[in-house]
């Protein structure tokens, strides 16, 4: 079984008083630990048929035991951490990233383009 995974935030979490908008908790690291089938159960409950956004987002929140909507609110940079992280415990099959060789540097000739820089039909 994977171990669980400590991500540090570059901007921590606040959550905020709904009656007067002050700080009342402020979260700096989240605890990741690994996933369960009935996370994934739950998870594809709350997000939806073919949400994978929101999928992921619902696991990661179970995970860390917060809301989803805590997380939702997090910074791009953070964000893409939290979904590295959950990449870790996913199996294989339902890791995402490339799924081949990467693409040749150099540029390729084809599709030409006309001399108006428009691809010809």
């Amino acid at each position: 079984m994977t171990e669980p995974v400590t991500l540090v935030l570059g901007t921590p979490i606040e959550r905020r008083s709904a009656r007067t908008g002050a700080v009342v908790d402020r979260i700096a690291e989240l605890r990741f630990r690994p996933l369960l089938l009935g996370d994934l159960t739950a998870a594809l409950d709350a997000a939806g048929a073919g949400n994978q956004g929101a999928l992921m987002l619902q696991l990661a929140a179970r995970s860390a035991g917060i809301a989803a909507e805590d997380l939702a609110g997090l910074g791009i940079g953070d964000g893409m951490a939290v979904m590295e992280a959950m990449q870790g415990f996913m199996p294989a099959g339902l890791q995402t990233g490339t799924n081949g060789a990467p693409s040749s540097p150099a540029s390729s000739a084809l599709p030409p383009i006309g001399a108006n820089g428009v691809q010809p039909t």
